[in-house]
């Protein structure tokens, strides 16, 4: 069949020239070719795949601690009165002598709620982390048996002396999927960095409990003296109320110092209440930080 073109020459194309064309442009790549790309990609991810190696062959980078810039000395460390010498910070409360402090610090360490859930927290990572562990492992395995006892019919054709025989069965089924990615190995890194996590919050909380405990015990002690000296105010000042009085009565003093003995008095006798409500908070603080009722 002729064609005319733009130029008016005729061209003839037979059907062998069309699937001549049109046959070798649609061919699909066969296997040898996908093996061709498959040997000549690691060629072309030669970086990917350093990485990958390098990595211990697991995905993803490796986790890089960022660098916290921190001074190696304090400011003002020549001055004559700070020691650079290193404390025993882990029984600072000690330098107070107080062995009823000792003994608080003791029972809150012991009693707290929100350590023992700290310390719960601990225990579910410790958890996590054998989990993903053992995702290292046979994920699945299943073992089965059984055993039967028979006996062979006596019309059998050359039978045995013992027509009885035993049939033992036993089966083992595993499932394991290869950690060829890295993909349980990087689950382990991640629930031994949440094992961390949670030890670093448990001594968090164990400090902040601590440091609350010795400022509610100091709280106490305080309201304590200044209820007690508050008290032996008011016993002084209705002392010095009475001799004001009887100063008044004989013309050795006047209306006015007697009333303001009176007012200095009560101004002392209005601050005992508040000074015992203080003392109840902080005793209700210290009961709450103990666990105690």
């Amino acid at each position: 069949m002729a064609r005319q073109d733009q130029q008016g020459t005729s061209t003839v194309r037979t059907s062998r020239d069309r699937r001549g064309t049109e046959g070798v442009g649609v061919r699909s790549p066969g296997w040898v070719g996908w093996c061709l790309v498959a040997l000549c990609a690691p060629f072309f991810a030669g970086c990917g795949l350093n990485r990958w190696a390098h990595n211990g062959f697991k995905v993803g980078p490796d986790y890089c601690k960022p660098a916290v810039p921190v001074a190696s000395e304090w400011i003002d460390y020549q001055e004559p009165g700070i020691s650079s010498d290193p404390a025993e910070l882990a029984t600072w409360w000690m330098v107070f002598e107080d062995p009823v402090l000792n003994e608080l610090i003791q029972t809150a360490a012991d009693q707290n709620i929100n350590l023992r859930v700290a310390g719960m927290r601990i225990m579910e990572s410790r958890y996590r982390r054998q989990i993903a562990a053992g995702n290292l492992f046979p994920q699945y395995q299943e073992a089965a048996g059984s055993y039967s006892r028979n006996k062979l019919s006596a019309n059998v054709a050359n039978a045995p002396p013992d027509l009885w025989f035993s049939n033992w069965e036993a089966g083992v089924n595993a499932s394991w999927e290869l950690d060829f990615w890295g993909r349980f190995r990087r689950a382990v890194e991640a629930s031994d960095a949440e094992l961390d996590a949670s030890i670093e919050t448990y001594d968090d909380v164990l400090v902040l409990l601590l440091a609350e405990v010795a400022s509610g015990y100091v709280d106490l002690r305080t309201y304590q003296e200044r209820r007690s000296y508050a008290v032996n105010n008011v016993a002084a000042q209705e002392n010095s109320l009475r001799i004001a009085e009887e100063k008044f009565k004989f013309g050795a003093a006047t209306r006015r110092d007697v009333e303001q003995a009176k007012t200095v008095l009560e101004q002392t006798r209005a601050l005992v209440p508040e000074l015992e409500a203080g003392l109840g908070l902080a005793n209700n603080r210290l009961c709450a930080l103990l666990g105690m009722p």
